[in-house]
């Protein structure tokens, strides 16, 4: 029977899969749509595909060290409920996801590579999960210095941050392993956005300008007065912003790159942050809210009770 694209997008309608899985299981069952529906279900495809308009909000950020602190991933994936994220075969996706990021020689396509397995776990454990994002930090060669990663909450915050040190003998110095776990660890508690003010874009600092000196006149203070407010308000939003400008957390007296000074002079050579990145579970998903009343009702009016 020759499988027709109108056949492929019944098939789709009927379980929520993509046209590629359609078409496949069309084919193995000859055309028959029944069977075409029971092969999906028993591959776990059809499970998944009915999963994939449910948000995601759960899940773990899972993160490893490589290569004695030269290499440094993290992986975050979601799914529904808490109750799935602490579930063995959910756990193990995760374990598999981190692994194919330490192993792949290029992260583009990771995750086609690990779509059968999602699918595996979705049709196990009855939720929608979701791969949706990963990142691997890899020191240069000849470089010395150290990738530091950061858990925080159980799972559902992590930070990574790369390290340069001046010499083999700084990056292994004490002080140095130390300063790297600090900043990782200040990079998952304190969420900054760039690494310094170099990094910040001219038209987000323009903004923050007019902003602060719009505020400055309708309060009627002078020009001179309003343009010195401003200088000082745009300083203070870079300490939020900016990693090397944040307070430090354990030291509210010194500022991230006082830190990095210290111990710089300490370790006996320049230190320097590169790079960093932070996952915190289910940022920027909005979740869908739930009314449990309205809910009841529905289900009692639909049952037609009163």
């Amino acid at each position: 029977m020759a499988i027709t694209a109108q056949l492929v997008n019944e098939l789709r309608q009927k379980t929520g899969v993509g046209m590629m899985d359609c078409k496949r299981a069309l084919t193995e069952t000859g055309g028959d749509l029944d069977k075409a529906v029971t092969w999906l279900r028993e591959k776990g495809i059809a499970s998944a595909g009915k999963r994939a308009a449910k948000v995601a909000t759960e899940g773990r950020v899972e993160v490893a060290t490589l290569d004695h602190g030269r290499v440094g991933l993290m992986v975050d994936v979601n799914c529904e409920t808490d109750f799935v994220a602490r579930s063995p075969d959910f756990l193990a996706f995760c374990k598999l996801a981190a692994d194919k990021v330490a192993q792949a020689p290029k992260l583009d396509g990771l995750a086609d590579q690990l779509e059968e397995a999602r699918k595996a776990v979705v049709a196990k454990v009855g939720e929608n999960v979701v791969l949706r994002r990963f990142e691997r930090f890899s020191l240069p060669a000849g470089v010395a210095g150290r990738v530091e990663i950061y858990l925080h909450l159980g799972g559902k915050i992590g930070a990574m941050v790369e390290l340069h040190a001046e010499s083999a003998a700084v990056g292994e110095n004490p002080a140095f392993v130390e300063l790297c776990h600090d900043v990782a660890m200040q990079v998952a508690a304190s969420a900054p956005t760039y690494l310094d003010r170099s990094q910040v874009p001219e038209d987000m600092i323009k903004a923050e300008k007019d902003i602060y000196l719009k505020q400055g006149l309708e309060e009627g203070k002078p020009q001179a007065v309003v343009e010195k407010m401003v200088i000082g308000r745009v300083n203070k939003w870079f300490k939020d912003v900016c990693l090397v400008d944040q307070l430090f957390i354990k030291e509210q007296k010194q500022s991230i790159s006082d830190v990095i000074k210290d111990v710089s002079a300490k370790a006996g050579g320049a230190i320097s942050v590169k790079r960093f990145a932070r996952f915190q579970l289910g940022e920027g998903i909005e979740k869908k809210k739930t009314d449990l009343a309205a809910e009841v009702a529905a289900q009692i009016a639909a049952t037609g009770q009163k």
